[in-house]
C-alpha cells in the first residue's frame, strides 16, 4: 500500500498531469504578483493632489487601491511627527499588497484649524487634515492606524467624529501614557 503522502507527491509529478502545466500556473501566478506589486507602485508614485481648504499648500493625498479588496472599508494611515507617506511607503504597499485601500495624506503639520477646548491645536490641525482627506476621496467610514503622533489625531479624530470609523489600531502611540498624556 501507497502512503498518501507519497501517493500525492507521486500524482503531482506524473506525466500525465502535465509538468508544464503546474509552471505554468506557478508563472502565472507570480506574473500576477508583480503585476499587482508595479500597480500598487504606480499609484503610490502619482498622488492624488488636492487643494484642501485650509490648507496652505495643495495636499498629495496617497489612495492606494488593490484590484481585489479584501473589504470596502478602507485604511486610513497617519504618521507620527514630521513623517510622511514617503517614509511609510513599504508598510502602505505591504497593506494595499494584502487587498487593503490604504489612504494617507502628506501634511506633516496639518492644516487650518478652529481652536478646540478640548484639543491642542497643533494636533487639531492634523485631525483637520485626515477628515478632509476622506473627504476628498469620497470615504464615509475607515479603519485607521496612527504610528506615534499619529497614534494621537487617529484617538482625537475617533472621538470627534466616531461615526467615520470602524477601528482604530494605535502602533507605538506617543503622548498617550503616563505624565505626558493628552488626559
Amino acid at each position: 500500500m501507497i502512503p498518501k503522502a507519497f501517493g500525492l507527491i507521486f500524482y503531482c509529478i506524473q506525466p500525465s498531469y502535465g509538468m508544464e502545466h503546474l509552471e505554468q500556473q506557478f508563472l502565472s501566478a507570480e506574473k500576477s504578483k508583480e503585476n499587482e506589486k508595479t500597480y500598487l507602485e504606480k499609484q503610490f508614485q502619482n498622488p492624488k493632489i488636492f487643494g484642501l481648504e485650509g490648507a496652505e499648500d495643495e495636499i498629495e493625498i496617497f489612495d492606494i487601491i488593490p484590484h481585489k479588496a479584501k473589504t470596502n472599508v478602507p485604511m486610513l494611515f497617519i504618521s507620527g511627527w514630521s513623517g510622511t507617506p514617503h517614509a511609510y511607503k513599504e508598510n502602505i504597499l505591504s497593506h494595499a499588497k494584502f487587498g487593503r485601500r490604504v489612504i494617507s495624506s502628506n501634511t506633516p503639520h496639518g492644516i487650518e484649524a478652529q481652536n478646540n477646548e478640548q484639543f491642542p491645536n497643533s494636533e487639531m490641525r492634523k485631525v483637520v487634515a485626515a477628515i478632509k482627506t476622506l473627504e476628498a476621496c469620497g470615504i464615509e467610514k475607515v479603519d485607521a492606524v496612527g504610528h506615534s503622533e499619529g497614534a494621537i489625531d487617529v484617538v482625537m479624530a475617533a472621538v470627534l467624529y466616531p461615526e467615520k470609523f470602524r477601528n482604530i489600531v494605535l502602533v507605538n502611540p506617543g503622548g498617550l501614557q503616563g505624565k505626558d498624556s493628552l488626559w
